[in-house]
């Protein structure tokens, strides 16, 4: 059986151009032994550029902390026995959008003389543009996309009779193309990845 509860608040400031949320949950499930824990997630954006301007800028900083013993099928983005902390920075505009966003993570939340502790470290960088050229030619109805995405994984504690570190270091690049026309549309994608 699994059972649980959540609960959050979400207010606004700086008149309306910011947002706080706070979040909380608790699971508990039985694989043949009672586990219960529990999920604190915050969340706070800040929009850096005038309200109603055709452009915008927003600054967002999340972070999360999952007991070991939590679990939910319902949300797998918490991972047991994990803290994370992430900042984003998302830019709008008529015809060009981009993010980057970078995080890290550290498990072993209760110290566990048993367990080892690792560090995880993610770099996203997401661009796209969109010409808005509606004179008919090539770059009519085109869109491009370009992401830059790099994981780092690192042993930070080893402990006596835990398994061997599995450290890697994961970068990709992709770039996209899309085209919709009234009749047609086609797109085109090529990835590069190095583990």
């Amino acid at each position: 059986a699994n059972e649980g509860w959540a609960g959050g608040v979400s207010l606004p400031f700086a008149q309306d151009r910011g947002s706080f949320t706070i979040g909380l949950a608790q699971t508990e499930w039985s694989d043949g032994a009672p586990q219960t824990g529990q999920a604190l997630t915050a969340e706070s954006s800040f929009l850096l550029t005038p309200s109603g301007d055709a452009q915008s800028l927003t600054l967002t900083a999340r972070h999360a902390r999952v007991d070991a013993g939590y679990f939910s099928a319902l949300n797998p983005d918490l991972i047991p026995d994990e803290t994370r902390d992430e900042l984003e920075a998302a830019w709008y505009a008529p015809q060009f959008q981009a993010s980057l966003t970078a995080a890290r993570a550290l498990n072993d939340l209760a110290a566990d003389p048993d367990l080892p502790t690792d560090r995880f470290r993610e770099a996203t960088l997401d661009l796209y543009y969109t010409p808005q050229d509606f004179t008919g030619g090539f770059w009519n109805g085109t869109s491009l996309n370009l992401i830059l995405h790099r994981e780092d994984l690192r042993r930070v504690d080893t402990p006596d009779g835990a398994p061997e570190p599995e450290d890697f270091r994961f970068d990709s690049l992709s770039f996209g193309i899309d085209r919709f026309r009234a009749e047609t549309s086609w797109a085109l994608r090529y990835s590069h990845e190095n583990l």
